[in-house]
């Protein structure tokens, strides 16, 4: 924390024509703030700080990322509605940059959102793009994560079978 916060001193001083490493820092922080200290509002705070800032450059990656991370903060509020348009602006933007990865990220949080809401049918085209995103990159840690959700999805339809097929 206290090199973040010192990091983050040093880009403010710096001033604008640096402030791409400012909202660097910035979503640093927030990630600390959010996974660190489950502080949703500071964090929330420290990931519309470094949106603006991405915004404003026009850098879509960094935006999408501070997108993607403003739609896990509500989903730590449950407030699904807003999850939902925060990921979806987010997976546009990373299918557009074609990020695989992040689009992995994003339909990973859809498919899981869908899932606790009973519809199954979204919850399963997201837990695919998932897994076929994540098998492309060889993301084993995101294959494995997908092939529980999908594996947990069939399991509680009572396709035990299929559900077998992604637990192995």
């Amino acid at each position: 924390r206290s090199v973040l916060e010192e990091s983050l001193a040093i880009w403010r001083k710096l001033g604008p024509d640096e402030d791409l490493g400012l909202a660097e820092a910035l979503n640093r922080i927030g990630l600390l703030a959010r996974w660190g200290d489950s502080d949703l509002n500071i964090a929330e705070s420290y990931f519309n700080q470094s949106l603006a800032i991405y915004q404003r450059r026009n850098e879509t990656w960094g935006a999408a990322w501070n997108i993607f991370l403003l739609g896990g903060v509500a989903i730590g509020r449950a407030q699904s509605e807003t999850a939902f348009s925060l990921l979806q602006q987010s997976l546009e933007l990373l299918q557009k940059l074609g990020d695989l990865w992040g689009i992995g990220r994003v339909s990973q949080f859809l498919g899981e959102l869908y899932f606790r809401q009973k519809n199954y049918k979204k919850a399963l085209f997201y837990f695919n793009q998932h897994l076929l995103n994540d098998e492309k990159i060889r993301f084993m840690d995101g294959v494995s994560v997908a092939l529980a959700n999908l594996g947990d999805l069939h399991r509680i339809q009572g396709e035990y079978a299929q559900a077998e097929q992604y637990y192995n």
